[in-house]
């Protein structure tokens, strides 16, 4: 019964993992793209690298939830549709909260923010390298 919780926990922070890193990546390229500077910097990388582990993250719980719910098919399936209905609410109020941004921090954060994995190669991969 607690791998039930342990689960749905899991999915409700990808959830959230998602909505806060999307709204803040999605400040900092509408800002960007509203005063004329390209190319993103490191810290909008980074968000998109976490939203797009939040989506995979999402998928397989879903799937192992799926599996793992001990109830028939079909209230399986409407339970996981209004789990993540439910979350997904909850992710569109603080995906909102993140990126409305009057002060653009999530811009100046992008702008001052210099991060490194110490490997060229691997930088210029996942978008390091300005």
């Amino acid at each position: 019964m607690f791998e039930y919780f342990i689960f749905i926990f899991i999915l409700l922070l990808s959830y959230m993992g998602y909505a806060i890193t999307n709204g803040r990546a999605d400040a900092i390229k509408d800002y960007r793209t509203h005063i004329g500077k390209h190319p993103y910097r490191d810290y909008w990388h980074i968000l998109m690298l976490i939203t797009k582990i939040s989506f995979i993250i999402i998928g397989i719980f879903n799937v192992l939830e799926f599996n793992i719910l001990p109830f028939n098919v079909l209230l399986n399936i409407v339970f996981i549709v209004f789990l993540n209905i439910s979350f997904m609410v909850l992710s569109v109020v603080v995906w909102d909260y993140n990126y409305n941004d009057p002060e653009h921090k999530w811009y100046k954060k992008d702008e001052t923010l210099k991060i490194s994995t110490g490997i060229k190669w691997l930088d210029k991969l996942i978008g390091l390298h300005w």
